[in-house]
């Protein structure tokens, strides 16, 4: 019982079961992070792109960026983004679209805001210019991101983009993300393993030469292989193992010569004991 909880209390079991620990944490958290933050960083990159999509196209409107053709920039911009865009004039004509179904969807979409059920759509983010929407096409059950946008020349562009990609993209992600994890924790556990012995294995040669030590037995000595702490130790255990057994030797010559000196001793006593009783 004892020399198996000495094992378990090992360095190496210690120094193994730690990193282990470590690894998992860091791809629980990392599995966390990419189900629950993933989505909404996700989406919030897309909003931004929403937005600058929407400021391009009110600079191609308002001639602050000239292009040869706006309709051809559109169309770059949709096929790109996967975005569908809708622009209308002053009029409520549209003179830019790249989706024909968009065009009669819109409608219906703005109807249902003007209901206010609202378990259809939800806003994520509203300016004076600028409104984007969460919203859920009943018909067809998909989830879109919409941006209505009014630009400064009074048109309007409305721009729409599958949640379903997002949504797909990172379940993807993290169907990715477990496989990831399974293969690091069996190829990190093995590594972990062999990390675990170069290390802790010094550390048990070490700890057998100073009990061998502690029985007089000065012949095991440490190799020294780098410069790191623990060789600096083995070194410093070979030099108080060599100082040791000098001194010990030296301690036993003099004990032998004082046995001699004693025996010595002894013998004259007993000499002149004799010499006097004859």
């Amino acid at each position: 019982m004892k020399r198996k909880t000495k094992k378990v209390k090992s360095v190496r079991n210690k120094l193994f079961i730690t990193l282990c620990l470590v690894v998992i944490s860091i791809i629980v958290f990392l599995i966390l992070v990419n189900r629950f933050v993933l989505e909404k960083y996700y989406q919030y990159t897309k909003s931004n792109n929403l937005k600058l999509t929407y400021a391009k196209i009110n600079s191609y409107y308002t001639g602050q960026l000239k292009v040869d053709s706006i309709s051809d920039e559109l169309d770059k911009i949709c096929i790109s983004n996967n975005f569908d865009i809708i622009v209308k004039n002053a009029d409520n004509e549209a003179i830019y679209m790249s989706n024909k179904d968009f065009l009669s969807n819109i409608r219906k979409i703005i109807d249902f805001w003007g209901i206010g059920r609202k378990q259809e759509y939800s806003v994520i983010e509203q300016d004076d210019n600028v409104e984007i929407r969460k919203t859920i096409d009943t018909e067809t059950k998909m989830t879109y991101m919409f941006l209505t946008g009014t630009m400064d020349n009074g048109y309007v562009v409305y721009i729409r983009l599958p949640m379903a990609s997002i949504t797909e993209s990172v379940q993807i992600s993290n169907r990715f993300l477990y496989l990831i994890a399974c293969i690091v924790i069996v190829v990190g556990g093995i590594a972990i393993l062999y990390i675990s012995k170069q290390f802790s294995s010094p550390i048990s040669e070490i700890s057998s030469i100073a009990k061998k030590m502690s029985n007089l037995d000065f012949s095991q000595k440490y190799i020294v292989t780098d410069d790191d702490e623990i060789n600096e130790l083995g070194e410093s255990i070979n030099i108080m193992s060599e100082k040791l057994e000098k001194t010990i030797n030296q301690l036993r010559k003099t004990n032998i010569e004082l046995e001699r000196d004693i025996e010595r001793k002894s013998k004259i006593d007993e000499m002149r004991k004799s010499f006097i009783s004859d």
